[in-house]
């Protein structure tokens, strides 16, 4: 059994203030093997976070290797030493060579994950000349973060089999770390205080072996004697207790490494054969596009298979603590897992974007809704909830079930859920897809469209005419009245373009549907620097979503507003930059690197995001145009080891802050999204056509207009001002109801009861005679209930379509 080395307890609980690392990362690995439940990144030539069991746990904030000769000069990896890293060929391994500026000595790393244990690998080679050799100490230093925290870890100088390791523990989650060379002395303490980094700084002795350091930010350090063995193996395993922590750390490094990485590369070489071959529409030979398809795949969780994280990254994670790093990247974002299924799907994968579409479907809410995201296991994290969100799941079942990809599943009570939820809540949204604020969305509102088009397909299919022609109904209307709702007629930012889409028209709920011009209300910016506007009329701020209508076939190309709305984003957010175009999400952002440099934390400047770029291209191929140039600009942006920014710095180079035009900020590397609009384009390249295209939307909406059904609808959290006289005003609620209403102020009334849906949704129509002048009047009586609503309604009848330019 194994046992603790003895009982010296190392000084200065409980250390500094535990933070992340950074969130550029320009690595990230993991066995393609199930089998093997671990996750490893690299940044700036060291691995940082090390996930496990599960793709939204992260366990380690980082490992690296020391250098001294005990008398002049002490390094590490991440200062001051040069380094560079590659991909391995094929998979998802990285090499890493450094070198001492000053040629005494040199080192490489092979950097794997065990194919079948939970064990992160790293073979080193340490070469310098004999006489260096001899002198040089190597050191191996891990700062433990387990079960997703810094703080109130335990750590311990542990023997086991005849040999000295390092361990450390949190809520019975254990690391081990070993080397297949021996330690000569081993330590532990907390950090900034007793740890062995701050030993080796002072005098470049490790004097300090302590053998426990408990409920602290903790630090793991051991020393190797390399006079007789210049390489050796470091591993690292996990477990859920001690003794199979140091199981897995001996039986993964039992097996020579060069059989590990030649399994680690078989296994990720057998993707090549589960995708098509879309090489020859990219602009680098196909090193972006397999690479990407690799990380579509690493960011699928092994135990709740089908969940797909955004990024295995923590952006800005050098000035975030705890808490800030359960809100990283590696949460399940349903707009981001749709997104990254679809890419995988124009790949030519429809296993895994089906696993996708079961597990959505087994994490809906009981109302149809989807948390806005949320832990693999289906625990939501942040309680926002964005109508694009449940709107994705039926696009996503919808491509499978047109490309004969659900096999025995059955999507449609996820659908019809879902649907129903779409109607009940929107129109407007409480947060669009950017997530910090709500109202009526161009981009949510296609997305809404898209998903009701394909909710009732499915009804039809199903044989439910009446939920069909309902989920149409209320997609007609949407359709009739993007404009009226996201487009601003007294446009100030650019001349000769006062029409165009808005970002954003902001809404609460309960307020009536909008009337006026779309641009008039304030609209509140989130993210901005203390003393900067927050505050602006909703006309000035932009963003491209409304291009999300054309992807979707809900508008043409030519559109007059769509073009227009193209010129006016073009002169407020698009940046030229060395690795190539791309556009920022919206003025006056302040989600992104700070001006001087430094990390968002709390507040920045928005910068440019290539997922955007991408976005464009999809436009441009739509308008008939080559959208090669677009490709390329992709590949521009993608670090070395072929990794897509979020964002992008779009300012002057800052080489003290390793921030260059062109190149990633801190944000986070790689955006999964990105990868996934990446092969999209190839595969839309390759097509002739977009390929999130919904050819039904577009005969409806492009085509076929005159199928269009024309009905005004009034809801609580939507009730409209007006509607046209000679049409149908439907009222909808959650509960049976009967409408007592009256068309001559009250004079006579008219009652009529509404009627259940299996959509969960009563309804019932109002006709508004021709001729109609005065104002309908109605109210309530909720009959379940047995009760009056105790408030009356007024719907003004008007001559012209409610919304309608004036």
């Amino acid at each position: 059994m194994a046992k603790i080395r003895g009982d010296s307890h190392a000084f200065g609980w409980p250390g500094l203030e535990p933070r992340w690392t950074h969130g550029d990362k320009d690595g990230i690995g993991t066995a393609y093997s199930a089998a093997s439940r671990i996750w490893f990144t690299v940044w700036n030539g060291i691995v940082t976070e090390v996930y496990y069991p599960t793709v939204d746990t992260p366990q380690m904030r980082d490992v690296q290797l020391l250098f001294t000769d005990g008398q002049s000069f002490f390094h590490q990896e991440t200062r001051y030493l040069e380094t560079h890293i590659q991909r391995m060929p094929s998979c998802l391994g990285y090499r890493v060579e450094g070198k001492d500026p000053e040629g005494r000595y040199a080192y490489a790393k092979d950097i794997i994950a065990d194919p079948h244990l939970p064990c992160l690998l790293q073979r080193v080679t340490v070469q310098a000349n004999p006489e260096w050799l001899s002198r040089l100490k190597t050191y191996v230093l891990c700062a433990p973060h387990l079960d997703v925290g810094g703080s109130e870890n335990n750590a311990f100088v542990v023997q086991s089999c005849g040999r000295e390791l390092l361990m450390a523990e949190k809520n019975g989650t254990w690391l081990a770390l070993m080397c297949s060379v021996p330690f000569s002395r081993l330590s532990v303490g907390y950090v900034g205080a007793s740890d062995g980094w701050t030993d080796l700084a002072d005098g470049f002795q490790f004097d300090w072996q302590f053998d426990k350091a408990l409920k602290g930010n903790v630090a793991l350090a051991g020393e190797l004697e390399l006079a007789t063995a210049h390489e050796f193996v470091l591993g690292i395993a996990f477990g859920n207790s001690q003794q199979r922590a140091i199981a897995t750390l001996f039986q993964s490094l039992a097996q020579p490494f060069e059989s590990q990485r030649s399994r680690f590369v078989e296994q990720w070489q057998r993707t090549h054969k589960s995708h098509e071959a879309l090489e020859d529409q990219s602009g680098d030979g196909g090193h972006l596009f397999h690479a990407s398809y690799k990380l579509l795949l690493a960011h699928e969780d092994k135990a709740f298979q089908g969940a797909i994280v955004a990024s295995l990254a923590i952006p800005w994670g050098e000035a975030k603590g705890d808490a800030e790093g359960e809100g990283g990247y590696h949460l399940v974002w349903t707009r981001d897992l749709v997104q990254c299924a679809g890419g995988l799907l124009a790949a030519g994968n429809v296993e895994t974007p089906l696993r996708s579409l079961i597990y959505l479907a087994t994490s809906q809410s009981d109302d149809g809704s989807f948390a806005q995201n949320f832990w693999v296991d289906g625990t939501p994290f942040w309680s926002g909830i964005q109508l694009d969100e449940v709107a994705f799941p039926i696009l996503l079942a919808h491509r499978l079930w047109r490309s004969d990809g659900l096999r025995d599943f059955d999507p449609y009570p996820m659908v019809l859920k879902a649907a129903a939820y779409l109607i009940r809540q929107g129109p407007s949204t409480r947060q669009e897809r950017w997530e910090e604020a709500g109202g009526y969305s161009p981009s949510t509102l296609a997305a809404l469209i898209a998903a009701l088009v394909c909710a009732a397909n499915f009804a039809a299919h199903r044989g439910d005419a009446d939920s069909a022609q309902l989920i149409l109904q209320v997609a007609d209307w949407l359709e009739q009245n993007i404009e009226a709702w996201t487009v601003t007629n007294e446009g100030t930012l650019l001349d000769g373009a006062r029409r165009h889409y808005v970002r954003l028209n902001p809404f609460e709920p309960g307020q009536p549907l909008p009337t006026d011009d779309a641009g008039r209300l304030a609209l509140t910016v989130n993210n901005r620097a203390e003393g900067l506007d927050r505050s602006y009329p909703a006309r000035e701020i932009v963003d491209a979503g409304f291009l999300e209508l054309v992807r979707y076939g809900i508008r043409a190309a030519d559109d007059p507003v769509i073009r227009d709305s193209i010129r006016v984003v073009d002169a407020t957010l698009k940046v030229e930059t060395p690795s190539g175009t791309c556009w920022r999400r919206y003025n006056n952002d302040g989600y992104g690197q700070r001006e001087d440099g430094g990390p968002f934390v709390g507040a920045g400047q928005g910068r440019g995001w290539p997922l955007l770029t991408g976005e464009r291209g999809h436009y441009e191929l739509a308008a008939g145009k080559d959208v090669g140039q677009y490709i390329r600009w992709l590949e521009g942006f993608a670090t070395p080891t072929h990794l897509i920014p979020e964002q992008i710095w779009d300012e002057d180079d800052r080489p003290e802050q390793h921030l260059k035009r062109g190149r990633p900020t801190g944000g986070a590397v790689p955006l999964l999204w990105a990868h996934a609009e990446y092969i999209k384009l190839l595969r839309s390249v390759r097509d002739g056509r977009v390929y999130d295209l919904i050819p039904e939307v577009a005969d409806r909406y492009i085509r076929n207009r005159s199928v269009l059904h024309k009905i005004q609808f009034w809801s609580f959290r939507h009730p409209s001002r007006s509607v046209k006289c000679g049409s149908t005003l439907r009222i909808h609620a959650d509960a049976a109801f009967r409408i007592h209403f009256s068309t001559d102020d009250w004079a006579t009334a008219t009652d009529i009861d509404s009627t259940s849906t299996n959509l969960g949704i009563d309804d019932c129509d109002i006709p508004i005679p021709g001729d109609q002048r005065v104002p309908l009047r109605f109210t309530f009586f909720w009959t379940a209930a047995n009760r009056w609503e105790g408030r009356d309604f007024e719907v003004a009848c008007t001559q012209r379509e409610p919304g309608a330019a004036q």
